[in-house]
């Protein structure tokens, strides 16, 4: 959902740029992008899927909140510290910020993100990651520039397995939908 929203603001920059919503409206646009893409899904996704796993099986995503809540404390920091810059591309938007480092910060992301999803118990879970993956090695490789813009809608695209995973777990006898058991494991707990 988080991915789709940030699209939707997106479309409001695209906007912008074409000289159809006002400046403030535009800058408010970007400013919600940029606060949304960097520093919140690094924290975001890895602690959703700690909250999926049964409790035996949470302690191994700790290590990927904790690495995204360094992630998004630091991107959130650099954001706030500058004005952001907006550069359009052909196929996508780049986002000039104040980041330092910006390889290092979205490899550390990357592995905050889809480590926690390519560690779960739920094959739907591992899929999403999985598919994200390719995704994101998709969009580096042809649009390294625009990567925040074009992964967000391959991950919006990807998210359909986590709404199938919620629709499924909902259908489970309680001991799975309540206490997060998984039907198949992939990885031991």
């Amino acid at each position: 959902m988080c991915f789709a929203v940030h699209q939707l603001i997106e479309a409001v920059v695209w906007a912008r740029l074409a000289g159809n919503v006002s400046a403030d409206g535009g800058e408010a646009a970007v400013l919600a992008c940029v606060l949304i893409a960097p520093p919140v899904l690094p924290t975001l996704l890895p602690l959703s899927v700690l909250l999926l796993e049964p409790r035996g099986a949470r302690l191994r995503e700790a290590p990927f909140v904790a690495l995204g809540l360094v992630v998004s404390a630091y991107l959130g920091a650099a954001v706030l510290s500058r004005p952001v810059r907006v550069i359009e591309h052909p196929h996508g938007l780049e986002y000039v910020t104040a980041v330092d480092n910006g390889d290092g910060w979205a490899v550390l992301s990357i592995v905050a993100v889809l480590g926690s999803a390519l560690l779960s118990g739920y094959r739907s879970i591992v899929a999403f990651g999985g598919l994200n993956l390719v995704g994101i090695v998709t969009v580096l490789v042809l649009y390294a520039e625009t990567f925040d813009s074009l992964w967000c809608v391959y991950a919006a695209a990807a998210s359909v397995l986590v709404l199938l995973h919620m629709t499924r777990r909902r259908r489970l006898p309680d001991p799975h939908r309540l206490h997060g058991i998984p039907l198949r494991p992939l990885v031991g707990s």
